[in-house]
């Protein structure tokens, strides 16, 4: 697993849009992107912060609990929600398109991406990077729930695993 940081932006977004087609597109993806919206929203709150630490996401954050992560930081590759890679799972459950004994893959809906004819998902390293790292760090965590939860240590779970 490589490292990944993310830190926030120390200034505004909305006021430092250099024209006119930028401000309309930024009200676009708050009216249209729900996940977008979230984020925008957090980021006003984190300015007003007086927190120590506000501008940086600790790495578990990231990888585990930032549902929708991808679509704050690449908002011209995922203009709507429905794009969206690593919050898949619950957006289906919340949709009634999957039951709660079907899973999702978050690698599978980044690589459906990476193959297609948008070449600029799979040319960007770092998000493919990130996307990577959240993928493994979830299935690390769930391999060693399972393992607790049958008692069993980790390594007897996951020796079958093609993807360690």
């Amino acid at each position: 697993m490589s490292l990944c940081r993310a830190e926030w932006t120390k200034e505004a977004i909305e006021t430092n849009l250099p024209n006119a087609r930028c401000k309309a597109a930024y009200r676009w993806m708050l009216e249209n992107n729900p996940t977008d919206a979230r984020y925008l929203s957090r980021h006003k709150d984190i300015l007003a912060s007086e927190a120590k630490n506000r501008f940086y996401i600790t790495t578990a954050n990231l990888l585990l609990h930032e549902h929708g992560i991808e679509v704050a930081m690449r908002p011209y590759l995922y203009p709507r929600e429905a794009f969206g890679d690593s919050d898949v799972g619950e957006r289906l459950l919340r949709l009634g398109r999957m039951t709660d004994k079907q899973k999702s893959s978050v690698r599978t809906s980044f690589l459906k991406k990476c193959l297609s004819r948008c070449r600029r998902y799979a040319g960007d390293y770092m998000l493919c990077f990130l996307m990577y790292d959240i993928a493994m760090a979830r299935a690390l965590l769930t391999t060693v729930q399972f393992a607790k939860k049958n008692n069993l240590t980790p390594d007897r779970v996951c020796d079958s695993y093609c993807f360690f």
